[in-house]
């Protein structure tokens, strides 16, 4: 399971790495208009 801290540590280091594939995966709006954001 992905911690919320373990994302944010994610996030820092690399977003598009991390945002682009999980949007993929999870496909939901609110993760969609992260991204796009």
């Amino acid at each position: 399971m992905i911690t919320p801290g373990w994302l944010a540590l994610a996030l820092v280091e690399d977003p598009n790495r991390v945002l682009l594939p999980h949007a993929r995966h999870v496909g939901t709006p609110a993760t969609q208009k992260h991204v796009i954001r």
